[in-house]
């Protein structure tokens, strides 16, 4: 199942803001547990993504910028390696960032917005480079 099966299960009237607490809830849980099982990951990788996950900050205190980090880090980064997988809703984590980049974005990213709101998030002095490939 894709991700377009994926955002028909979203909850009527998710936010943003939700989205975020979904992908933080799962990660909080499982993520450093979930990714020690993983073969073939680069050994700093799993240190940056533990130190992330430390990093995370709780939903309601989580800025715009902040949430806009973690949706990249899910879709293409740090927390990549969630990509596929389903929380306990049945949906899979990146169907939560793609969604939230979605509507406050729509489906060009904004045209550059998305990359310079993440610049003003706290977390991109420690993970910015990250974003570069």
């Amino acid at each position: 199942m894709g991700l377009l099966e994926d955002f028909l299960r979203m909850p009527w009237g998710i936010t943003v803001r939700g989205c975020y607490g979904r992908i933080y809830a799962w990660h909080t849980v499982n993520g450093a547990e979930r990714i020690a099982s993983i073969q073939g990951l680069d050994d700093g990788y799993i240190r940056d993504y533990r130190r992330l996950l430390r990093r995370l900050p709780v939903p309601e205190l989580a800025t715009d910028a902040d949430m806009d980090f973690v949706f990249v880090q899910v879709i293409a980064r740090l927390m990549e390696w969630s990509y596929n997988i389903r929380d306990g809703h049945g949906i899979k984590i990146a169907a939560y960032a793609h969604y939230a980049v979605n509507l406050e974005y729509g489906s060009g990213w904004g045209n550059g917005r998305l990359r310079e709101n993440i610049k003003a998030s706290a977390l991109y002095a420690d993970f910015g480079g990250s974003l570069k490939r």
